[in-house]
């Protein structure tokens, strides 16, 4: 099979897609940024189930800087913006939303890049097509690339996460005085 590990990865993930997308949207630990999200979420995405799964990074593991993670799914085909703008106390935030694939038995998120990157830090193959994850090395985590402000590289993120909660998005949610 020709192509780079994405490719393969994504053409594994053809074979097996189910009719949903893992999106998600790191927001910073703030309740009202958190709940404008959620508001954002309820009154302009077709989520599926209503339901978002609301995790927090620990700060000690992302940059010292704990941040909350909403994630949801939306049906495939379905059209979403990427990027998005909330207003909290007449200030604009904004918000990007980037695709996810999980591991649900081990709660584990992940980019098809980073997955790459990961399975290039454990063999040091650069298109190794046969090597398997232990996914449960990285259960309860989220694994990214990120920008390195200094070198301007992607760097590989691992960050440990806990569950907040999952909140239903009904016609009645409303940010909680």
């Amino acid at each position: 099979m020709e192509g780079n590990v994405a490719e393969v990865a994504e053409g594994r993930e053809e074979q097996v897609r189910h009719d949903k997308k893992h999106l998600q949207i790191f927001v910073p630990h703030n309740e009202n940024l958190k709940f404008g999200v959620l508001n954002y979420l309820a009154d302009n995405v077709d989520v599926v189930g209503q339901r978002v799964t609301v995790l927090e990074t620990l700060a000690e593991e992302d940059g010292g800087e704990s941040r909350f993670v909403i994630l949801f799914k939306v049906r495939e085909g379905y059209e979403y913006q990427c990027n998005f703008e909330v207003t909290v106390n007449e200030k604009p935030f904004e918000f990007r939303v980037m695709q996810v694939h999980s591991k649900s038995r081990h709660r584990v998120y992940y980019t098809l890049n980073a997955m790459n990157r990961l399975i290039f830090k454990e063999t040091g193959e650069e298109n190794n097509r046969t090597h398997q994850l232990d996914w449960s090395k990285y259960s309860e985590k989220i694994i990214y690339l990120a920008k390195n402000a200094e070198t301007d590289e992607r760097e590989l993120k691992i960050v440990p996460t806990k569950l907040v909660g999952v909140v239903n998005l009904n016609p009645q949610y409303e940010i909680a005085d």
